[in-house]
């Protein structure tokens, strides 16, 4: 088939003269011209709305951002998303030699130096990186959901454990953290947090981890590991304690039941006005109307 051929059929000109250049020029240069004109005004509309839709969409490339920070020579055959919290993402990073956890920070509110300093005394292999991203050996374990006796005091060891530690971190749990939302309390809850902060004051302050749920919490032959201590930070004794009631509906009974009680509705106030700094996710909006039905 000629070029002549294949222009006259696809331009549908049927009395093709001698001279195909006219032609060429008169019915199909108009219509190449505006092909070009409207693919270009679609690029131009649609380009940023997918760039948009991608931004929103898009993964981290796990597998190249870990041979970034561990091993370019990582020879890596799988991974998965393991855990999903408000401030990162955890991957199980699977290679050839050995298996990892993978942490990739999500924004950066946290001072991640605190972790890496903590880690340094109970997990030296760890890798923390200013920047929040961790690459540390994978601790066969799981979550669960209600802790059996000798796990439950697996974790009260592991929690007295960790308020013995000393590491050099000048950050200190502060209730006035979120005042500026404090507007959003009633004013019954917001006198009674108030004055409980001022009854509590002087209060013992120990190293703490402040966010201890399920999720940062590995189970193995009835032995407690806590993990994830990105909100490590200095806090009165009765917080971690207090978390764990919250969180697990695990009690000691050891500690003084009135002032745990008042520890636990402390935070859940603190919980609650903390939700007004993060972005409006339905997962946010979700704890904070738990929050709120609590506090009625």
């Amino acid at each position: 088939i000629s070029i002549k051929t294949l222009i006259q059929t696809w331009s549908g000109v049927v009395n093709w003269n001698a001279n195909w250049h006219d032609s060429f020029y008169i019915n199909i240069w108009p219509n190449l011209i505006t092909m070009a004109t409207t693919v270009a005004m679609m690029i131009v509309i649609f380009r940023p709305l997918s760039s948009l839709y991608s931004a929103r969409t898009r993964q981290p490339d796990v597998a190249n951002l870990f041979r970034e920070y561990k091993d370019n020579k990582s020879l890596i055959f799988h991974y998965k998303l393991i855990h999903e919290g408000y401030t990162n993402k955890s991957y199980k990073v699977y290679t050839y030699k050995q298996n990892y956890q993978f942490r990739i920070p999500k924004f950066s509110m946290v001072d991640w130096s605190k972790e890496m300093k903590i880690y340094k005394v109970l997990n030296p292999e760890a890798q923390i990186f200013e920047n929040g991203y961790m690459i540390k050996p994978w601790i066969d374990g799981y979550h669960k959901d209600k802790l059996n006796n000798k796990e439950v005091q697996s974790l009260f060891d592991e929690i007295e454990n960790l308020h013995k530690a000393k590491i050099d971190i000048k950050d200190k749990w502060d209730w006035h953290k979120y005042d500026k939302h404090l507007q959003k309390l009633s004013d019954v809850n917001r006198i009674a947090y108030d004055g409980l902060i001022q009854k509590y004051k002087k209060d013992k302050y120990v190293l703490s981890h402040t966010d201890l749920n399920k999720k940062n919490m590995l189970i193995k032959n009835n032995k407690v590991t806590l993990i994830d201590f990105e909100w490590l930070t200095y806090a009165p004794e009765y917080l971690d304690y207090a978390v764990v009631k919250h969180t697990m509906k695990i009690n000691n009974e050891k500690l003084n039941q009135t002032k745990l009680k008042d520890y636990e509705f402390m935070f859940v106030i603190f919980s609650y006005l903390w939700t007004f700094e993060m972005k409006e996710t339905p997962r946010v909006l979700g704890l904070r109307k738990n929050l709120e039905n609590m506090l009625k």
